[in-house]
């Protein structure tokens, strides 16, 4: 659970989903990060919680990607260079 303010609002978010890496960041921490200091609007909030659903979505995606590569017998792109560099 992440608590913005303790008076305000209160956020249900998962290790999982605060932890999330894009790009070699933590999304929700650097979110966070670049607006210490401010007091968060309705509008911020909300933002915020788009993220947390990004998240979610991206990692439904991901399965389901890594899913139909699996279904599909793995990855053969990475077999083909392989064989090729050893020819």
């Amino acid at each position: 659970m992440l608590k913005i303010s303790v008076c305000v609002l209160t956020l249900h978010v998962s290790e999982y989903q605060f932890k999330y890496e894009f790009g070699g960041y933590q999304v929700l921490e650097k979110w966070l990060k670049d607006r210490k200091g401010l007091t968060l609007d309705y509008d911020s909030i909300s933002r915020y919680e788009e993220l947390i659903e990004v998240i979610n979505l991206t990692d439904k995606v991901a399965l389901k990607i890594d899913s139909a590569i699996e279904d599909a017998g793995g990855w053969p792109i990475v077999e083909e260079k392989t064989k090729k560099k050893a020819a």
